[in-house]
């Protein structure tokens, strides 16, 4: 967006005059206003896409026996699960966010069940498998879950393993 049509504004008192408090106030208002830098390069898709997907990555030292609403690290979309030496289920996952995707990595050689509309926690934090029926591993394996704000639950999209 450019702002070749305008002109900057005149101060009643040359820039001197005015303490930094008044301008450092004055920049964040203009910054909340205006998210976009001036440019005159044009906006092509290659400039809106990369060659490749970052996805921030946690860790999760999961416990035996079944976690009701399992709390991420919120800014892991990659979360690789280690620790239990008996086989884990997961009732829910804590907080989702609308569209907010969530990849389970099962690093062990235990089974890690995904527990379906499980009662056991709270209901916006819940999981749909799509299959009416827990999800289980056999031992090491991955399952992809998106948020939907419009069902209050996290809805498994893929599994593996």
């Amino acid at each position: 967006m450019a702002f070749d049509s305008y002109t900057a504004p005149v101060l009643p008192f040359p820039p001197n005059l005015y303490n930094k408090e008044y301008f450092t106030s004055l920049i964040g208002t203009i910054n909340r206003y205006f998210r976009q830098a001036d440019s005159k390069a044009p906006i092509t898709v290659d400039s809106l896409t990369a060659p490749f997907l970052k996805m921030p990555i946690g860790s999760y030292t999961a416990t035996n026996g079944t976690t009701n609403n399992v709390s991420f690290t919120r800014q892991s979309s990659f979360v690789h699960i280690s620790g239990p030496t008996a086989a884990f289920t997961f009732t829910g996952i804590y907080k989702g966010v609308n569209g907010e995707i969530k990849i389970l990595f099962n690093s062990t050689s235990q089974n890690m069940t995904l527990s379906n509309q499980s009662a056991s926690s709270d209901a916006d934090n819940r999981i749909i498998t799509n299959g009416g029926a827990d999800w289980t591993s056999s031992g090491s394996g991955v399952a992809i879950l998106i948020y939907s704000v419009i069902d209050g639950r996290w809805v498994v999209l893929s599994t593996k393993g």
